[in-house]
């Protein structure tokens, strides 16, 4: 049985969580947690039967122990994702805790569908007040700072900090491209706006990252369609290119195309789409997107595309922008090492 929810919390988006199909074996088919394969020892204990299957399961690693009382089949941890392990032992917590919990910052991500640029913890985060707890946790990271109950949503029966204060979160202890994705996406699918979440940021000051959150909510714009534009966008910006338009749209023939970037000054469309050319599409596809890509460039001056690695690693995609006619403020390309 699900624990209740205390009603001071206000409830908001209920959608559910995403889980992975994964066979139990008949006698633990009906002991299992959130995720369809999370064993919970409590349940088998309320089932009358004994744990001592998967402890001794456990010690000969036929299975994984998340977190004390809840386990997970070896074979279906192995070929889980590292974001997917996060939400198992978030799953884990969330059925074993005594008190509900509060999910923070990467976790709270994960059950709003915030997405992240870089990796992801292994423990799962959670907000607390201003007292510690009594006993210190080596199997959740706890995020200090307190959460007012305002900012404290529900989704699937979970409790997280809301869209805006996740997005705070992220932006202030991640990366200057996890804050502007994080940003990006609260803006454009949750409908923050950028003054919002700047009244949030003034009325926490001061606190630990918060220029980093600022720095993020000035360069992220909302119209980036996932985290792979907003990483490029924030390359683009850290290798010192002009900053190019987003989300473009161009008519030809009656066909509306939209393009990821243009910079208006050089007619020049950028793609951010992890193709190599034309490899990766299949079929029918491939040729849709090569009528796609000519009916565009007949229409500007040039077109460049860029992978993941290339924004990721930052001078690959300096060289494919310089190629293309784009030239970087040398205060700060000097430092990426850029080809003549």
């Amino acid at each position: 049985m699900r624990r209740r929810l205390p009603h001071k919390w206000r409830i908001a988006d209920d959608s559910p969580l995403e889980s992975r199909d994964g066979p139990l074996g008949p006698r633990l088919a009906d002991h299992v947690g959130m995720h369809e394969s999370l064993i919970l020892t409590r349940s088998l204990r309320a089932a009358g039967e004994t744990t001592l299957g998967v402890e001794r399961g456990a010690r000969s690693g036929r299975f994984v122990r998340v977190r004390p009382g809840a386990y997970i089949p070896t074979v279906e941890w192995q070929r889980m994702s590292a974001e997917l392990r996060h939400r198992v032992a978030m799953d884990a917590l969330a059925a074993t805790s005594r008190r509900p919990v509060v999910f923070a910052v990467e976790s709270a991500a994960a059950l709003l569908g915030i997405p992240l640029v870089g990796g992801w913890p292994t423990l799962p985060r959670v907000a607390v007040g201003l007292r510690p707890p009594r006993r210190s946790r080596v199997d959740v990271s706890m995020r200090w700072r307190p959460v007012p109950t305002g900012d404290v949503v529900s989704v699937s029966e979970m409790l997280a900090t809301c869209p805006a204060r996740t997005a705070i979160d992220l932006a202030a202890e991640r990366d200057l491209a996890s804050g502007v994705a994080a940003f990006d996406h609260v803006m454009r699918v949750h409908g923050q706006t950028r003054d919002a979440i700047r009244s949030r940021i003034d009325a926490d000051r001061p606190f630990r990252g918060a220029r980093k959150a600022d720095a993020a909510l000035a360069l992220a714009t909302g119209r980036a369609e996932g985290p792979f534009e907003s990483l490029s966008l924030t390359r683009i910006h850290q290798l010192g290119f002009e900053a190019p338009e987003q989300q473009v749209e161009f008519v030809i023939d009656g066909i509306r195309y939209r393009c990821d970037f243009y910079w208006p000054r050089l007619r020049l469309i950028g793609e951010a789409d992890g193709r190599s050319k034309y490899g990766d599409f299949p079929g029918e596809a491939l040729w849709l997107e090569k009528q796609r890509e000519d009916a565009l460039r007949s229409v500007v001056d040039g077109l460049v595309r860029w992978g993941w690695a290339d924004a990721w690693a930052g001078h690959p995609l300096a060289l494919r922008l310089e190629r293309a006619g784009l030239h970087a403020d040398p205060r700060i390309a000097s430092k990426y090492a850029f080809s003549s």
